[in-house]
């Protein structure tokens, strides 16, 4: 999956094998000249847009593998109007992104009007003829016709476009996507990811904060869901759950961090929201309630937090509360300092080590 959708950017082997598969099956669709397209079809039909294949039982591996993506073709493929020549009223995608005329229909619609093609419900003048098919049709799907251009003539030909890529032309990247989601993408989920990659601090840190946001810390609460323990309670404080916002916000020995570090007027938003909103807001605002360096100070107290707990727990180490304030404002300075350092020289403000690429004699 890739990293800004939650994932470390390491593709699944069937999944990218299936992408292959349907990049195939798209190059059968949109480039009817080339000799292997014109035997496969001589072999399994001519009807580029149909399913036909699905009613054969004979034939090669690499056919059947093509004829089981087939879905995943048509989910993506979407017609371009020209001269409405070529794209089939009912059955192809061109108004709508998401489904074709025909799975939204009201009611039976006539045999007649079935196997029609765009150009056959626009008048000579251009105007479409709302007549033939609004009294079959939602309102959403007749607005979406009206604020499609009508066929013209002198338009070209109807083109098979991609609609999960944002150019329209077919990639195995964005054919994996939908795949993978269905082609679907949270916004909000794709900028948190990205947000934590991009946090500026160690690697272990990012990969700390990572894992807190898919929530795959082995709490209490979680190690009950796999019965390992019939106790959900906080080790520390006893009085709660023991979750992973619970670890790094609600208890006592990160709630005594957090009180300290933020003004009253922030404490109502910051100790109500989400874990996923909570990380959000706090790793995407530079100055969270006027707190300079946020969230750099932000990761690294819910770190230090993670760790001064496993410390305690393992260890029966206490934290001192003044030395930890101490360490936490160390630190983050020295992360501001070799941050600001780096790209000052030029750098991306990602941390790395400097490796020799060649020597050249003096």
């Amino acid at each position: 999956m890739a990293r800004d959708q939650g994932g470390l950017g390491i593709k699944r082997q069937r999944r990218m094998n299936e992408a292959l598969l349907i990049q195939l099956r798209w190059r059968f669709l949109t480039n009817n000249n080339a000799l292997w397209v014109q035997v496969w079809k001589a072999k399994y039909g001519n009807a580029p847009f149909e399913d036909v294949w699905g009613r054969k039982r004979t034939g090669s591996s690499v056919f059947h593998a093509l004829r089981k993506i087939w879905r995943y073709v048509l989910a993506g493929a979407r017609w371009g109007i020209g001269n409405g020549e070529t794209a089939d009223f009912w059955k192809d995608k061109w108004a709508s992104p998401s489904s074709n005329l025909y799975d939204v229909a009201l009611g039976t619609i006539p045999t007649v009007l079935l196997d029609r093609k765009v150009n056959y419900f626009v008048t000579e003048g251009g105007s479409w003829r709302w007549e033939l098919f609004s009294p079959y049709l939602p309102t959403r799907a007749i607005l979406q016709i009206a604020a499609t251009p009508s066929p013209r003539a002198g338009s070209g030909c109807d083109r098979l476009y991609w609609s999960p890529s944002p150019t329209g032309k077919f990639s195995t990247k964005s054919a994996y996507v939908l795949l993978e989601n269905g082609g679907a993408e949270d916004p909000s989920r794709k900028i948190l990811w990205r947000t934590i990659w991009r946090w500026p601090g160690p690697q272990r840190i990012r990969a700390f904060l990572w894992l807190l946001a898919k929530n795959r810390f082995l709490t209490n609460v979680e190690r009950s869901r796999r019965h390992l323990t019939t106790n959900t309670a906080c080790v520390i404080c006893g009085r709660y759950e023991k979750t992973a916002l619970h670890v790094v916000r609600e208890c006592t020995l990160a709630l005594d961090i957090w009180i300290r570090l933020l003004p009253i007027k922030a404490h109502g938003e910051f100790f109500t929201l989400s874990l996923e909103k909570w990380l959000s807001l706090n790793l995407s605002h530079s100055s969270f309630f006027g707190l300079e360096n946020w969230p750099c100070t932000f990761g690294v107290v819910a770190w230090k937090v993670w760790k001064w707990r496993n410390e305690f727990i393992f260890q029966n180490k206490r934290m001192d509360i003044r030395g930890a304030m101490m360490e936490i404002a160390t630190y983050v300075e020295g992360l501001k300092i070799t941050f600001d350092g780096n790209k000052k020289l030029g750098g991306t403000g990602s941390f790395g080590v400097p490796r020799w690429l060649s020597w050249d004699k003096p």
